[in-house]
């Protein structure tokens, strides 16, 4: 009788009844010989009809396998015994899934690299199982190819119109619809962010002229709804109503959602011309006397986004012209003065109160804003500047605390543009000076027909008394064309801009004290030159000091 047509009830691992033994060879000495049944073997796998063509009962068949894969060895052939209707629910895990399959492709046991197929197809993975399985079925070939149907990436053009798709849902292009499509709302707008975020061939469709025109549309129709939106709160009788205010804070998370994923397209330019254009609707219902005492939730969520706005133009990632920056900068920063301290206000007396602008966010408007400052021309800053001072909320934003040093710079001209130091900074004017003492000794050594060392001190008085008097003492410059903005700072403090240990500092600090030891060592440190001399180099260098930038002892030469 042929073997394949013997039927009888096999039992895996069942002595009694086994022909055929299966031995597993390992380095680990775990029980390795299985006794098994050559009908199941010949027809579940052809690996094993081929090795059994020449059957004689009690045959041995070896196969090598290392000790990871020993027990997916076993599970195989436990899996040959199963009855077909029940393989399926005998997987429980991609992992044991896929190396079941891989030992099922090796011998060739179709029915089980099928059913493994089907369920490695139909299971959601993870994404480090989706590594093992690329890494596993990759080697498969044709059989593997329903599996990889998931993996390989999905055609541009449908991406794109998934994209699109998900753009037009999440924007509500066409028309809101029913209430319940909220929540599908909200999941498209997921869907874009993570296609912006996780999926690679995304950047390749949003560079697409189409897709970004799609993506302005809906810009427009977020920023038109929120509009819409914040008009129709002026007709409500009564805005304490809780459905009102979700209503409203629904339009504002649609703007933040879009504030975020605009910047991951290059849009954010379109954002910020959109806010600059609803700016002075928003502040005019916000602003209403009808909202002072509620929709704090809509005031706090309405200054986070001017505040995106204010960073992306004032750092420069949007380019605007210098009238529309400052049209933005006096539009809010009046309104965001008002605010801070009421939020304050409202989070002292109420601990529990849930909206209030925190450091951070109050740090990056601060800073945003003396960047925007310092960005416009001279007139608009002095503008700007002046209007702040006379405000009564002056501790926010602190203009100059933030940009004091940064407002100086660029309020003063350079160092080329200052008629009365510039001269100090043309080529060889170093050795000029030095040789106008050198020359200056001549002549006072031939004049006075004194000794070397007397000849020496003269020029060091004096040297001392011309430069403290015009160097230290002397405030302002003898021209009208800088405005008067040096009038209150000597020549010493206007050079180089007023930065300290530059070249021409030093040099100017070395000289003096070169000149001292010259003129006390001709004079063998007798007295009272070397008084005189000590007295002058020890002024002259003192006043020299950074410390001493900006210094009056005891109010001595300042302006009152």
């Amino acid at each position: 009788m042929d073997i394949t047509e013997v039927a009888k009830p096999c039992k895996f691992d069942d002595r009694t009844t086994s022909d055929v033994i299966v031995r597993l060879r390992n380095c680990e000495g775990r029980p390795d010989k299985f006794y098994t049944h050559s009908n199941i073997l010949i027809n579940k796998s052809k690996f094993f009809a081929d090795q059994l063509t020449c059957f004689e009962s009690g045959a041995c068949i070896e196969i090598h396998c290392s000790n990871s894969k020993y027990d997916h060895h076993v599970n195989l052939l436990r899996l040959l015994y199963l009855p077909s209707d029940l393989l399926l629910e005998s997987l429980v895990s991609v992992k044991s899934a896929v190396e079941i399959l891989q030992l099922a492709v090796q011998f060739d046991c179709e029915e089980i690299t099928k059913v493994c197929v089907q369920y490695l197809e139909a299971i959601p993975w993870e994404d480090k199982e989706e590594e093992i399985i690329l890494k596993a079925v990759s080697k498969l070939g044709q059989v593997a190819m329903p599996i990889l149907a998931r993996i390989q990436p999905v055609d541009l053009r449908a991406t794109k119109n998934v994209f699109v798709s998900a753009v037009r849902f999440a924007t509500s292009i066409g028309g809101p619809g029913p209430p319940f499509v909220d929540d599908l709302k909200t999941s498209a707008q997921e869907q874009v962010e993570y296609m912006l975020t996780k999926d690679a061939e995304t950047p390749l469709v949003t560079a697409d002229d189409e897709v970004k025109s799609v993506m302005k549309m809906g810009l427009s129709q977020i920023c038109s709804s929120f509009e819409k939106g914040l008009s129709s709160l002026l007709l409500e009788p009564d805005l304490t109503s809780g459905t009102l205010e979700d209503k409203i804070m629904h339009g504002v998370s649609d703007v933040e959602w879009i504030s975020n994923i605009l910047p991951k397209m290059d849009l954010m330019k379109d954002f910020v011309s959109s806010w600059a254009e609803i700016s002075s609707k928003i502040l005019v219902v916000v602003e209403d006397k009808k909202l002072d005492s509620s929709m704090w939730g809509l005031k706090t969520k309405v200054i986070e986004m001017t505040a995106k706005v204010l960073e992306a133009v004032g750092y420069g990632s949007v380019i605007l012209p210098s009238p529309c920056r400052l049209r933005l900068l006096k539009t809010w920063l009046p309104y965001i003065r008002k605010m801070k301290p009421l939020l304050d206000s409202k989070c002292r007396k109420e601990t529990d109160f849930p909206y209030k602008m925190d450091e951070e966010l109050c740090e990056n408007i601060e800073a945003a804003i003396v960047q925007l400052i310092l960005a416009l021309p001279s007139n608009h800053q002095a503008d700007i500047l002046a209007d702040w001072l006379k405000t009564e909320q002056v501790k926010y934003p602190d203009l100059m605390r933030k940009g004091e040093e940064k407002m100086y710079v660029r309020t003063v001209p350079p160092t080329d543009l200052n008629r009365n130091t510039e001269w100090f900074t043309y080529p060889g004017v170093w050795t000029t000076y030095l040789s106008i003492l050198f020359i200056s000794w001549l002549l006072v050594l031939s004049l006075f027909n004194c000794s070397s060392g007397m000849a020496w001190t003269l020029v060091h008085l004096s040297h001392f008394f011309v430069t403290y008097h015009f160097f230290h003492w002397k405030k302002g410059t003898p021209f009208a064309d800088d405005q008067g903005i040096y009038n209150g700072l000597t020549w010493w403090e206007q050079i180089d801009n007023g930065k300290q240990l530059t070249r021409n500092r030093k040099f100017l600090t070395v000289v003096p004290v070169v000149l001292y030891l010259i003129a006390s060592h001709t004079t063998d440190y007798q007295n009272p030159m070397l008084f005189f001399n000590t007295l002058a180099v020890f002024v002259l260098v003192v006043a020299k000091f950074p410390n001493m930038h900006k210094v009056r002892i005891f109010g001595i030469n300042a302006d009152h």
